[in-house]
């Protein structure tokens, strides 16, 4: 006699309907530990792509313009008769900002200063000597 294994319907025992109702709220559980993981997966991948993006538009322009936005070292300089402070860039001596000077950029320190003969000259906070017979306030 020959034997074949088919799938049929057979009604469940309340021991077993008790371990699938448990293996169906464990499998719940693992799907929304799942599903929470992909919401997290797609958020960083979605921040990801979007700074992507960002260097690729700046690569762009860059490219577009042959402009880079560098930091550069710059001098400032103190203009006294306006009293404004400069900002020269190091590398090509051009100005790139004027500015009004602050409070505290304004208050001169009064001291003599030997040399010569002693002479009274004016210096900012930076040490900076401006001869106080020198009208020329200009940058250099």
């Amino acid at each position: 006699m020959q034997v074949k294994i088919v799938h049929l319907p057979v009604q469940l025992t309340e021991d077993e309907l008790r371990s699938k109702g448990q293996q169906q709220a464990a499998a719940m559980i693992e799907f929304s530990a799942l599903e929470s993981e992909k919401r997290d997966i797609t958020a960083d991948l979605g921040a990801r792509l979007k700074a992507k993006r960002r260097e690729l538009d700046r690569l762009a322009v860059e490219v577009r313009t042959g402009v880079e936005s560098r930091a550069v070292e710059c001098h400032l300089v103190p203009v006294w008769a306006s009293h404004t402070v400069v900002t020269m860039r190091r590398d090509t001596g051009e100005q790139v900002e004027t500015r009004p000077m602050s409070a505290a950029e304004r208050q001169l320190e009064l001291r003599a200063v030997s040399g010569e003969g002693a002479r009274l000259s004016l210096v900012d906070d930076e040490d900076d000597e401006l001869d106080a017979d020198n009208d020329n306030d200009e940058p250099h």
